[in-house]
């Protein structure tokens, strides 16, 4: 049979009959891709995400949570409520000051939000204490992470460090192009100290609030006014700044006998350290470099690397340091984004062997396998002209991808060589054969397009939405440009190169067809048996397995080091805390060798201490070492490999000696590294009774199996003195109160002087008591103060001293203040324990104005799982709609759709079997599988309904479309989990976070989808149609019936 040259679809109509043009399109492709590809960025992660968040830190050192809370934080909420936009704010205060996490709503413009919040901060000030003087707001992007972090082990004898770092590291860092800014830690810069000796103070009567006073007074310029002198106008200025370091120690302080020096040690050095640095178990000085926002991260790392190893290491000053680079972010995009690289070469090298496989004929194969580097390079150009990057989360996409762009390329090759063998010349075997199911497939390719609409689209997390456009996106671009492949491409070179005497089907697959045929006709024999059957495996599957995978929120950031962390005592000195470094620093060193240990980094202080241990990078860096890898061990192979990182922290958690009041952690959640600990948060206005309703909830919830501990986090504050003043025994000695409590902050906190001006920098002044004075409670006591009459009075004749236990940092969210709960705890689900913390919770009655929820971790899960259920049913509609337009039926289209939930058997088994936890990248996984499993199905479906408008009835169509569609189905299915098995069985990641679960998701569920569609759909496409006949039988006799009574 001919057909007409203008039937048939447009785009194959036009590949059979413009052959030069379709090739020229071809060629631009290539040609344009190529060079698309030569001039894409590269970077690590995609850029432009501009989080709806800030961060605000306001610094008040050496005072309490309370006073933080009612100085600092109140005045601050006070002002950011009238930030536009604002969505919550929550502020916690400390013994060194307040911080405020600000969230903001979606969409909100973050440098007009910035802008307002320092407004509002500077407003604030005014109600903040005088000596309040440092704060900072963070915003949140991708520059603002380092791209190297560096230590370095310097000379302990250079007599000035900071000015050494910062002339010869900090400034020759500085002046690479593309380098923003340079910051270093453990590099102190030199202050003038005026320490007072209490002693000789008071033996010469001077008074340290007055003293401080009249420094502060002192150092002075003043612009004021202009006069005239000979007809030139002269500006005058008042001077009354200090000029030099003597100058300052020879002031007099008591009339003019008495100078500073005689009371005071007057220095020009280091100030007191409370953090220290170190670097392979010596002093160090870390340095951070970050780049500007246009910059080439790759480039810009390699010319910082140079500067290390050459002027640097070179430089005499420097001499005898050693460097060591913690992070090089250059290095981890060229190492992501090769693994990725080379997992999707690999995937496709298994694709282009399936389809040999299948059709034994090079040709043919070449052909379909065309859509992989067309479509590809498409995709590479979308990247481009969109000014995307070549990144973790788009490569991401691109490898999903990489399985399922030849899928209609195979639909598209497989009609056409049918209807070659039918006896059709080449011309109309094209024509024909790629028009029969252009309109199934784009209907195919459109289901796997909508199915990511509502990750991208429809998701309150901005960051979740902002990264899935980055990850989806290259997917749809590469499946519609391999369908464009497909229809433009595919007819015109089957046209040309393909001999169908030449295909011969394997062996292996016509004995599967046989057994299929055999297969689906004892099922369409047994309906209803068979559906029972299918769906009892679906209930065990979805209700017991389902039941037995663990599901976690949590994910690993980092596989080349780990953290161990420790909070300390408040009795600890500086000496203990180096020794619990040095102790640990020890231990991992003694095992360097099976750590594979590189490098040690360590700071502390005297009440936390963080010590960094950094190994190897992973050799095991591509899928198949992995597989190898994994394969071997069990056989007693690799025996001499280093630890892994989780052996290697469970070793040193029984190995760090336990020491009274000493609290270790191995992450940031403090809850003895337990991944099941959560926390409760009770919120209301009184301090004092969210803590007794703690108390109480901590017993009921210690009284849960899986519970281990239960602790309030103000418990971890710190003893603190409160001083009372006797107003009666001050009025006796005519003490002025105001002087006496600035005078004891002035003591032990110190007072900021105005800075001395040097010539070329200015250079910070503080006055405070000498630090052997203001050790011990005993000596504050004595601390002397001075009535308005000039007499000396102690502190302890004036006032009461009282100790207690101080609240910890104190929270507040919304303007309420919070209690967090932390519960650790030994049961590994989440849902588990979230079930049995709202049993107690159900039982709890609260005074009015208080409320509770179940922390952050639990409600992020929550709206997680909320998110991933929504998207799946608003993915199922859109297929259903879809469904409808391609079958013109309201009852057909879920004959396609049933297979979508068995298709979740597959799934839930992968993940059972493998032991892969159910996180978020598996749930992604889930709502892909949606659109992706369908597609078989919809050919299916499409020459069912074809055969039967041929005439063929009902069974005989069902059991040749399904004998047709098996090989094609296989291929594409087969292709599509060869694609995707890189992934599944590599450790390849985005910023630490695993793919594995999110292919072996696919691919389980592709496995159970690809059988129950040949084997379901005919069942079910049976029964519906059965139902379609019913309602229209029914239809007619109602309206027959109408017609009678009519």
């Amino acid at each position: 049979m001919t057909i007409p040259p203008d039937k048939g679809s447009l785009i194959p109509r036009l590949s059979v009959t413009r052959p030069i043009s379709v090739l020229m399109i071809a060629l631009a492709v290539l040609a344009v891709g190529a060079i698309a590809y030569s001039r894409l960025p590269v970077s690590l992660l995609p850029g432009g995400f501009d989080p709806p968040y800030l961060w605000v830190w306001v610094s008040y050192r050496t005072s309490n949570p309370a006073e933080v809370e009612e100085q600092i934080t109140r005045p601050m909420e006070e002002q950011l409520r009238t930030v536009r936009n604002l969505k919550e704010v929550n502020a916690r205060s400390g013994s060194n000051g307040a911080s405020f996490w600000l969230e903001f709503e979606k969409k909100t413009d973050m440098n007009v939000a910035y802008n307002q919040v320092y407004d509002r901060l500077e407003r604030a000030r005014s109600q903040m204490p005088q000596d309040q003087r440092y704060w900072r707001i963070n915003r949140f992007s991708e520059d603002d992470e380092p791209i190297v972090y560096f230590g370095i082990n310097l000379n302990r004898y250079l007599d000035d460090p900071y000015y050494t770092i910062t002339e010869h590291i900090q400034r020759p860092l500085e002046r690479i192009d593309g380098v923003a800014k340079v910051e270093v830690w453990g590099a102190y810069e030199k202050v003038i100290q005026i320490e007072l000796d209490a002693q000789r103070a008071q033996a010469h009567g001077v008074d340290l609030y007055a003293l401080a006073q009249n420094l502060e007074r002192d150092n002075f310029a003043l612009t004021s006014g202009w006069v005239m002198d000979g007809g030139r106008k002269l500006f005058v200025r008042s001077m009354g700044r200090y000029e030099t370091i003597e100058e300052i120690s020879k002031l007099p302080v008591k009339g003019t006998n008495v100078r500073l020096e005689h009371v005071a040690n007057v220095s020009y050095s280091i100030p007191e350290i409370r953090w220290y640095q170190r670097l392979n178990r010596q002093p160090a000085v870390n340095v951070a470099v970050y780049k500007e926002s246009t910059a080439n991260t790759v480039e810009t790392c390699d010319e910082i690397l140079q500067v290390i190893e050459g002027d640097l290491k070179q430089n005499p000053v420097l001499r005898g340091a050693q460097y060591e680079i913690f992070f090089n972010q250059g290095r981890h995009i060229l190492e992501a984004v090769g693994n990725l690289k080379t997992s999707g070469l690999w995937g496709a090298l298994f694709a282009f062997w399936v389809l040999f496989f299948f059709l034994r004929h090079w040709r043919m194969t070449a052909i379909i396998t065309l859509a992989m580097p067309l479509s590809l390079l498409a995709t590479i150009i979308f990247l481009y002209f969109t000014g995307w990057s070549l990144n973790a989360a788009t490569l991401m996409g691109m490898m999903i991808s990489i399985g399922m762009v030849v899928d209609n390329a195979i639909v598209i090759t497989e009609s056409i060589f049918l209807a070659r063998t039918r006896g059709l010349a080449p011309h109309e075997a094209a024509l024909r054969g790629a028009s029969e199911v252009a309109l199934a497939v784009t209907m195919g390719t459109l289901t796997t397009v909508v199915v990511f609409l509502p990750l991208i689209l429809m998701n309150d997390d901005v960051g979740f939405s902002f990264y899935m456009l980055r990850i989806g996106m290259p997917v749809i671009v590469a499946i519609v440009a391999s369908l464009t492949v497909a229809l433009l491409i595919i007819p015109l070179a089957t046209k040309a190169l393909v001999t169908p005497g030449r295909v011969r089907t394997p062996r292996l697959i016509e004995a599967g067809s046989r057994i299929y045929r055999r297969a689906l006709t004892f099922t369409l024999d047994h309906r209803f048996d068979a559906v029972l059957v299918i769906l009892a495996l679906f209930l065990v599957s979805q209700f017991y397995i389902a039941g037995k995978i663990p599901k976690t929120d949590m994910t690993e950031g980092n596989i080349n080091d780990f953290r161990l962390m420790f909070r300390l005592p408040e009795n600890y000195t500086e000496e203990k805390a180096r020794t619990l470094v040095e102790t640990v620093e020890n231990l991992l060193f003694e095992k360097a060798e099976e750590y594979d240990l590189r490098s040690v980094q360590s700071r502390y202080s005297r009440t936390f201490a963080h010590v960094q241990a950094y190994l190897h990078p992973t050799r095991d860096d591509t899928w198949w070492k992995t597989v190898v890898k994994g394969l071997g061990q069990p056989l007693g192979l690799f025996r001499n490999e280093p630890m892994s990182r989780a052996d290697v922290i469970e070793d040193m958690k029984k190995r760090v000696p336990e020491l009274p009041g000493v609290e270790m952690s191995t992450n940031w959640r403090w809850d003895s590294s337990s991944e099941s600990a959560v926390t409760v948060n009770l919120y209301g206005d009184d301090t004092a009774t969210l803590v007794k309703i703690g108390e109480d909830l901590k017993r009921h919830f210690r009284t849960l199996p899986s519970v281990l501990g239960v602790e309030l986090d103000m418990e971890d504050g710190s003893s603190e003195v409160q001083v009372r003043l006797n107003r009666e025994q001050a009025r006796r000695y005519d003490l002025n109160p105001q002087r006496v409590a600035g005078t004891i902050s002035y003591a032990l906190r110190g007072y900021d002087l105005p800075d001395f001006h040097a010539e070329d920098h200015e250079i910070s002044m503080r006055a405070q008591l000498a630090k052997s004075d203001r050790e011990t409670l005993e000596q504050l006591k004595n601390l002397s103060f001075y009535s308005e009459s000039g007499r000396d009075i102690p502190l302890t004749a004036a006032a009461d001293f009282h100790l207690q236990k101080g609240w910890g940092e104190i929270q507040r969210l919304n303007g309420k203040t919070s209690l967090a709960l932390k519960i650790t705890t030994a049961q590994e689900n989440m849902e588990t324990l979230a079930a049995s913390i709202d049993q107690v919770l159900a039982g709890l009655e609260l005074p009015r104005g208080y409320s509770f929820d179940k922390g952050n971790r639990f409600r992020d899960m929550e709206e997680s799982n909320r998110a991933q259920t929504y998207g799946i049913i608003l993915a199922v509609v859109f297929v259903f709609l879809l469904m409808g337009v391609l079958f013109e039926s309201f009852v057909l289209p879920f004959s396609v759709l049933v297979s979508i939930p068995f298709a979740f058997i597959g799934a839930y088994w992968m993940l059972f079997l493998t032991g892969t936890a159910l996180d978020i990248m598996a749930g992604i996984g889930m709502i892909i599988l949606v659109g992706v499993v369908v597609n078989n199905a919809i050919v299916l479906v499409d020459l069912i309904n074809r055969l039967r408008q041929e005439g063929m009835p009902r069974r005989e169509a069902l059991i040749e479309a399904g004998q047709r569609r098996f090989r094609p189905i296989l291929m594409t299915a087969l292709t599509t989990i060869c694609g995707l098995l890189p992934m599944a069985l590599g450790n390849a990641g985005m910023v630490g976070i695993p793919y594995a679960p999110l292919g072996r998701t696919l691919i389980g569920g592709l496995m159970s989808g690809t059988a129950l569609t040949l084997l379901l759909v005919p069942i079910t496409y049976s029964y519906f149609d059965d139902l379609r006949v019913f309602m229209k039988m029914q239809s007619s006799r109602l309206f027959r019936r109408k017609e009678a009574l009519s």
